[in-house]
Formats: structure tokens, C-alpha cells, sequence
């Protein structure tokens, strides 16, 4: 259990064979500052990574209105310090699942460029149904918290 709470486990690879063959698909120790997008991934499962991916590195927020009209705007992120792989999503989002395109931002963290993008209330309302497919795996509190920020804002059209 980590110090926040959370179970957490460890799966350790001893088999040389075994990290060539899970290298290839950049399961890799200490890939923060390496990660690549999956290149060699299967393109039917490429929004299963963007799942997991944002299920390890990605958020879903509440951004309250500065006017104080209405219960404020959703935001998905997805964060990294390798701008390829927030491109390769955005990229796959776009020419998949018809996401508009938005802007990577960039800051300073720890010395090193930290990349993210954001997407606004529509798009993350669609997102949320890209992502969670009957049969899916998923962190639960991930999706849990997604659902309880879904619910805080109505959305301003009918998208069933």
C-alpha cells in the first residue's frame, strides 16, 4: 500500500528473452524520460495504451468559471516529458475519433520540459465514452472519479 493509500504490486522480469521481447513495445525500467508511442502496437488496441496511459499519467478536472455562472468546465489531460508520445495521442485521438486538435503545452519541472495536453468539455465528454467500452480494464477510482465529475456538469447538447 502506498503512502496516499492505494495497493499497488511490482512485476519483475528475470528472463532476458522476456525484456527483449516486452522492450519492443517500450516496456522498459525508468522509461519517463525514453517513452516512445507504440509503434509496434497493434492499431486496435492503441486506445487501450491511451487508457492505461492516462490511468498512470492523465487527470480529468473541474475548471470552476471565473464569472461564477454555470458549474464550470471539464478538462482531460494527459501529461509527459516525451512530447512524442502526447503528440502520438493527440494524433490518434484526432484521426481516430475525430477529437479536435488543441494545443501541447509545455512548463519547466524539476529542470526538465513537462508536455501536456488539455481538451474541453465536449471533447471530454467523448473521450470518456472512447475509453470506457463494456469489457475494458481500467483503474476504477480513475473511472469512478471521471464519472463523478461528468455528473457535476450537464452537458450542452444531447450526445447519445
Amino acid at each position: 500500500t502506498t503512502t496516499n493509500g492505494y495497493d499497488a504490486c511490482k512485476l519483475q522480469w528475470t528472463c532476458e528473452q522476456h525484456k527483449k521481447e516486452l522492450a519492443k513495445y517500450n516496456i522498459i525500467p525508468q522509461k519517463t524520460y525514453s517513452l516512445k508511442p507504440p509503434t509496434v502496437l497493434n492499431e486496435e488496441y492503441w486506445i487501450d495504451y491511451i487508457r492505461g496511459y492516462f490511468d498512470g499519467d492523465g487527470s480529468v478536472n473541474l475548471i470552476q468559471n471565473s464569472n461564477g455562472r454555470g458549474n464550470g468546465n471539464l478538462r482531460w489531460q494527459v501529461c509527459s516529458t516525451s512530447k512524442e508520445i502526447i503528440e502520438w495521442i493527440q494524433k490518434v485521438l484526432e484521426n481516430k475519433y475525430n477529437i479536435p486538435k488543441t494545443i501541447i503545452y509545455s512548463h519547466q519541472r524539476s529542470g526538465k520540459d513537462l508536455w501536456y495536453i488539455q481538451y474541453s468539455s465536449i471533447a471530454t465528454r467523448k473521450i470518456y465514452k472512447i475509453l470506457y467500452t463494456p469489457n475494458s480494464l481500467y483503474l476504477k477510482r480513475k473511472k469512478d472519479h471521471y464519472e463523478e465529475i461528468l455528473a457535476k456538469v450537464k452537458p450542452l447538447y444531447n450526445d447519445n
